[in-house]
């Protein structure tokens, strides 16, 4: 059970969501702090899963400043113009980091299978492709051999940007041709990291140097408010899934003029505060919640 799996055709059929990765993740995580993690199950009853870890209290330590890395805004002038391909059979991946791509200043692509990116790579000529390794049909693995073994278009930069967690995946990824490996779900600033770093690319910040902590007061539900009420739902149910990828696609959504309640709400997902942001939304929501 705490091994890695990957579910059958018929079972995606019916949830194309999960990776197969989470107990055996947990698994890793309560071993690696000297614990044990363990389940009981009864037919009809259901399942429970116990972990115990070794620990002790902790001595007081000095606190030091957050620091946080300056906002990319933009492409720094007289640079070429830079063609990223994005390759995903999830529209929602594709859609969230074409946007912020473009946003900053690339031109930005998507498709939905290997086939289809080997057939725009010939085509565009990208400069990067950002690769998903676990895709329906022909996967990341094969469509990046076949990439890098054609020479009859210039060989782009492969980044695997994919859920698989663990070090042996990204050595095989690697060993078959990626330049560099990606786990979702990822900062904005990995993103623009790796893209300096393989393509050579300088940046516009929105200030230079380490940046203050922002001290802002917790959000209510009537700050919500101007979202609509179907996006809310759907925040919601991202929430009630513990699902920090797709929360994230959400809020990247929402209307321009309220970026301080934006990260706000990606900062309680990317800390896995989830029970927050159910408590803000089901006063608007109201009876629409199942």
């Amino acid at each position: 059970m705490f091994h890695p799996f990957i579910q059958g055709e018929q079972a995606r059929s019916i949830v194309d969501e999960g990776t197969g990765l989470g107990l055996a993740i947990s698994h890793q995580f309560v071993s690696l702090m000297g614990g044990d993690l363990s389940v009981t199950s009864s037919l009809g009853a259901g399942s429970c899963f116990k972990f115990s870890v070794p620990v002790e209290q902790a001595q007081a330590c000095v606190k030091t400043p957050l620091v946080e890395k300056a906002k990319v805004t933009s492409l720094a002038p007289n640079q070429p113009t830079y063609r990223i391909l994005v390759v995903d059979d999830q529209p929602d991946n594709c859609s969230f980091l074409t946007k912020l791509l473009g946003i900053v200043g690339f031109e930005a692509q998507a498709v939905y299978s290997g086939e289809a990116a080997i057939s725009k790579w010939l085509d565009w000529h990208p400069h990067l492709i950002w690769m998903d390794i676990r895709m329906d049909g022909q996967d990341g693995y094969e469509t990046t051999e076949q990439i890098k073994a054609d020479s009859s278009a210039p060989t782009p930069v492969i980044v695997a940007l994919t859920a698989f967690a663990f070090e042996e995946d990204k050595e095989k990824a690697l060993a078959l041709g990626f330049d560099d490996f990606v786990r979702k779900p990822f900062q904005e600033s990995e993103i623009f990291e790796k893209l300096a770093t393989h393509l050579g690319i300088e940046y516009l910040y929105d200030g230079e140097g380490p940046l203050q902590p922002e001290v802002l007061s917790p959000l209510t539900s009537e700050q919500l408010e101007f979202i609509e009420r179907e996006q809310l739902q759907h925040l919601y149910d991202a929430a009630l899934s513990l699902d920090p990828n797709r929360t994230a696609h959400l809020l990247a959504e929402l209307p321009t003029g309220h970026e301080g309640i934006r990260k706000q709400l990606l900062s309680l997902s990317d800390n896995f505060r989830f029970d927050i942001i159910i408590q803000l939304i089901e006063p608007l929501v109201g009876s629409s919640v199942q």
